[in-house]
């Protein structure tokens, strides 16, 4: 909202405020003077209508004593109960006593045991009324058969002393229904009610209301109990649903009360007027508060909007405007302060200016001069490293020769501690131009296609080894779920996982070294690679546990002294993983040991089969299937060829019994590396229409119990690959799909011929095609799904099954 506007209203608001407050109390005040004065009227009119009621009931009360009491009555009445005279001279006693009393309609009298004797109308009056014998312990109102209201009462006749029965009075009660139903000098809504309580303690009107005749009242006015005599006065809303002012009283003696009330809206029409006249006054005032207001916030605003206008320019960088400094007032004071900040921004904008350009100056230099010494270090790092690295080679290469050409133990000795230091000399010299190369950016990745067993199969040897000269047991699980070939850089997943066994053979004087590899597929071609290291060692404190990533720190400051090292490795092996993007973790109990934990996205290489099936089988560990265990001084610990590429394995050494689990475990072992190094299916052979079993027997050294144990594997897991594929085709999933035929293709992968194998990869790839119907995919499937059963009765054939 602009300030104009705002202007206006706080204008307007300030002259229409106190008119609306005050006209709201003044019409609050109002409406309480009228309902106090309309209270007072109908508690006047209450009681002024409660004397009337009173005096007719006891002008009825009077003339019924005067009946009962008068002496024909009495005579005649006692006669008829000594039996000396019959009803009718009773009736004539009654009909001579009631000449004297015109408002009386009917009389009965009953005698001793409630027997009607005699019953008598008042002049000109035939209606019926009941002649029960009921008792009337009150005065009350009836009505005749023709509808006209009576009042009831009854007094007991008395003759000597002796009670000789009781006259029941009849009196027309129009002139007390009167006093109720005349509204004179009650106004158009006024009205009075004589009110009767029933037995659930709700009224009844006894009389014709002035609206709405029909039914009683369903409510009680009184908040007080019926038995006392009071009088109460509220605001309440009446049996039309009307709010009204009332007043009422009640009788316990006549079992009656009186409501007097009034329309809530009757008693504030003056104050409703005066609010009407108000609303207009104010209607007149707002507008000429507006005119006024608009004019007054049009002065106030002109300046305020030049001044707006100079602070736009200004802020858009046009420090030349100037404000108005015309006046006397405080826009003219306020202009010159304005004026005046803006020269003195303009001398600091000079001076930032310069001091801006003389910083950047200074740090473009300074950036000059860390690129320079960086390269400079990169490049003595480089040269030294060359100078050092080419006569320590010649020193190590020496010495080799020496080794070969002496004989002597001490000079053997003393050639081993020199091959020893040049191997570590050469380890440290790799390390530190490694972390060089890390700082200065310029490490890189070089991805190709892998085969996971065989890419850690030599640093898993050699950190066997040297557990074993340790005393250290060794443990390789090697997760059955880890594609055969993977698509990312071998080199450095090694040089990782290198570091990290180099690190905990280091601090680990006892117990066991653990290794486990896993795979966590996040699609048909990606997921996660896990390389997880947990040794038994000194541990690392929770507080040094993130320095142990930076270099040339341990945790312990003694441990370079006690364990040796650089402090370089982790360090390494945080810069390679995070440059494949991803993390490395440790948690550590300090001497209860420590595990890191490495994990990197990879791809999984396209014609990749995996390795899980063909291992589950041979596994003596069937929740950790691919374990290797090697335990210090066993026969089996020396034998750890079965994590070599094949093309480096020796011969397989015969063991005794009683590690002849574990040696079955290496021959598996050796099998799966067999078969990575063969992942392309062979040149088929005409033997056989779908099997090349020339491959098969290459793979399997062709030794008879290992082509029985792979044929019989495959046969078994046949059928639950075909469901697998049908099932994914029935839900129309083409990822799964793909997935189920990729799965049946590793399968096929070691024993296949190339053209059979090749009929399979156009499946996995048709199942991707989304432009493809599944029918046409079905139709090919159909073809190849007819070559297993002849590929089934092959593999049965050679196994032997």
């Amino acid at each position: 909202m602009s300030l104009r506007k705002q202007l206006t209203l706080i204008l307007c608001g300030f002259a229409l405020l106190p008119l609306l407050f005050f006209g709201a109390v003044d019409y609050s005040m109002s409406v309480a003077h009228l309902k106090a004065a309309a209270m007072r009227e109908l508690t006047a009119l209450s009681d002024i209508q409660r004397e009337r009621l009173l005096n007719q009931v006891n002008q009825h009360k009077q003339q019924m004593l005067m009946i009962a009491q008068a002496p024909a009555v009495t005579q005649a009445a006692y006669a008829v109960w000594q039996g000396d005279a019959d009803n009718n001279s009773l009736g004539s006693a009654l009909e001579e006593a009631l000449s004297l009393a015109p408002n009386v309609t009917e009389a009965h009298i009953y005698g001793p045991a409630n027997t009607l004797q005699s019953r008598v109308f008042g002049a000109g009056y035939h209606a019926q009324t009941p002649t029960d014998g009921r008792r009337y312990s009150e005065i009350s109102l009836s009505h005749d058969t023709n509808g006209q209201a009576l009042l009831v009462d009854e007094a007991p006749i008395y003759h000597s002393g002796k009670f000789v029965g009781r006259i029941r009075l009849y009196t027309n009660a129009e002139p007390l229904l009167h006093i109720f139903t005349d509204y004179s000098g009650m106004g158009e809504t006024g009205e009075s009610i004589l009110i009767q309580p029933d037995q659930d303690l709700r009224v009844k009107a006894l009389h014709k209301r002035r609206y709405n005749d029909n039914g009683d009242l369903t409510y009680n006015p009184f908040r007080a109990p019926f038995n006392s005599n009071h009088k109460e006065a509220y605001d309440v809303f009446d049996y039309r649903g009307e709010a009204v002012l009332l007043v009422g009283q009640f009788f316990p003696e006549l079992n009656w009360g009186i409501i007097v009330k009034r329309d809530i809206s009757e008693i504030l029409g003056p104050a409703k007027a005066m609010l009407s006249h108000l609303n207009i006054f104010i209607i007149a005032i707002a507008g000429l508060s507006i005119i006024i207001a608009l004019r007054a916030a049009a002065i106030i605003h002109r300046p305020v909007a030049k001044l707006t206008q100079t602070a736009e320019r200004i802020r858009t960088g046009d420090l030349r405007k100037r404000a108005d400094e015309s006046g006397h007032n405080e826009m003219a004071v306020l202009g010159r302060a304005i004026n005046g900040m803006l020269d003195q921004l303009i001398d600091d904008n000079t001076q930032l200016e310069k001091a801006v350009a003389q910083r950047t100056f200074e740090a473009e230099s300074a950036r000059e001069r860390a690129e320079e010494n960086s390269r400079l270090q990169s490049e003595f790092l480089a040269n030294m490293s060359h100078e050092v690295r080419t006569p320590l080679n010649g020193i190590m290469g020496i010495a080799s020769i020496l080794k070969r050409s002496v004989s002597d133990d001490r000079t053997q000795e003393y050639l081993d501690i020199i091959e020893n230091s040049g191997q570590n000399l050469l380890v440290i010299i790799d390390d530190i131009l490694e972390l060089s190369r890390a700082n200065t950016g310029q490490l890189c990745l070089h991805n190709d296609d892998f085969v996971a067993r065989d890419a850690f199969s030599t640093v898993l040897k050699s950190s066997a080894e040297a557990a074993k000269e340790k005393g250290l047991a060794f443990t390789v699980a090697f997760s059955n779920n880890v594609p055969h070939t993977l698509h990312g850089d071998a080199t450095r997943l090694t040089q990782v996982l290198k570091q990290l066994l180099s690190n905990a053979l280091k601090f680990t004087q006892s117990g066991n070294i653990e290794v486990k590899i896993s795979w966590s597929a996040t699609s048909a071609s990606r997921g996660q690679l896990c390389l997880s290291v947990t040794d038994t060692g000194i541990g690392i404190p929770p507080s040094k546990q993130q320095d142990v990533f930076k270099p040339f720190v341990q945790a312990d400051g003694g441990s370079t002294r006690r364990y040796g090292g650089n402090g370089l490795g982790l360090s390494i092996a945080s810069h390679i993983v995070a440059l494949m993007d991803g993390r490395i973790d440790v948690t550590s109990a300090e001497n209860r040991g420590t595990t890191f934990t490495v994990t990197t996205d990879l791809l999984v290489a396209e014609s990749a089969p995996l390795a899980s099936q063909r291992t589950e089988r041979f596994s003596s560990k069937p929740a950790d299937a691919g374990a290797t265990h090697i335990e210090p001084g066993s026969p089996a610990s020396g034998n750890v060829h079965q994590l070599q590429p094949s093309a480096q394995r020796a011969a397989p050494t015969r063991m005794r019994p009683a590690t002849a689990k574990l040696s079955s475990q290496a021959a598996t072992l050796a099998f799966m590396d067999d078969c990575a190094s063969l992942a392309e299916p062979a040149v088929e052979d005409d033997r056989h229409m779908i099997l090349d079993e020339q491959r098969l027997r290459d793979i399997t050294r062709n030794k008879p119990a290992l082509i029985t144990s792979i044929s019989q594997l495959f046969i078994d897991e046949l059928p639950d690959m075909l469901q697998s594929v049908d099932d994914a085709y029935t839900k129309g999933e083409r990822d799964e799909l793909a997935q189920a035929v990729h799965r049946l293709k590793s399968a096929l992968g070691n024993f296949a011929t190339q053209e059979y194998y090749r009929d399979i990869s156009g499946l996995e790839a048709l199942a991707k095609e989304s432009g493809e119907p599944l029918s046409l995919w079905r139709e090919k499937w159909d073809t190849v799904t007819l070559k297993l059963q002849l590929l089934e009765n092959e593999l049965k054939d050679i196994a032997g099954l």
